[in-house]
């Protein structure tokens, strides 16, 4: 990985979990509203869960963006998000979560008119399945494999979430239960996200057979010896 630049692991492990979080309280709110109008709806509220989940992609891309550190340091914070290959999978996860809901607001606008339009978030949610499932993790041994189990749990539900939505946009009617259950298992997936805290050791030393990875450790306070005079 590529050693962070300004911050210390337990502030990526702070600035992770408040990510993990918000993303999770966003998706959740989207799940929600998916199975609350999984009988139809009509309106401006159709609009309401891909407009959540536009706002979940948007979010996170503005968190990892955004130059929270200054214009001045700016590159040297893109430098590390798009090389370091963990922070590189949270960019193409924002990405996808973003231009899926940016898709199906134009499709539910009328401004799509072909149905295939309808599978881009499923097909989305596949690939973000996957690299959760496949998630690169640094830190020591143990945390690496907490962080994984984790992430893999997450990835699951989201390609059940996956499945049934495309089971819901290739049937001929809308049915109430698979609308719902697509939204269930995103709400599954919300809560596990939400719920992530990144374990001790997320982002630290890990010697070269520990199957970690290599990141700056907390600073120690170091006592200078007094002069013997």
């Amino acid at each position: 990985m590529q050693v962070p630049p300004l911050h210390t692991p337990v502030e990526m492990r702070q600035i992770s979990d408040l990510a993990h979080v918000m993303e999770g309280v966003v998706l959740g709110l989207a799940a929600a509203v998916v199975i609350a109008q999984a009988r139809g709806v009509s309106g401006r509220a159709r609009f309401a869960w891909p407009g959540l989940i536009l706002l979940a992609g948007a979010a996170l891309l503005g968190y990892l963006f955004v130059p929270h550190h200054g214009v001045a340091r700016a590159r040297l914070q893109w430098g590390f998000v798009l090389g370091d290959p963990e922070q590189r999978q949270h960019v193409i996860i924002a990405a996808l979560v973003t231009v899926a809901g940016i898709v199906e607001l134009l499709n539910r606008a009328g401004r799509l008119s072909a149905r295939g339009w309808r599978l881009a978030w499923p097909a989305a949610l596949v690939v973000i399945g996957l690299m959760f499932v496949l998630h690169e993790q640094h830190g020591t041994a143990e945390s690496v494999r907490q962080a994984v189990r984790h992430h893999q749990y997450i990835g699951i539900a989201m390609l059940a979430t996956a499945a049934l939505g495309t089971l819901d946009v290739l049937r001929e009617r809308p049915t109430r239960w698979v609308t719902a259950s697509w939204g269930f298992t995103l709400l599954v997936a919300a809560i596990l996200l939400g719920a992530y805290r990144e374990p001790p050791g997320a982002f630290q030393d890990a010697s070269p057979h520990s199957g970690g990875h290599l990141a700056p450790a907390e600073p120690q306070r170091v006592d200078q010896p007094r002069d013997a005079r």
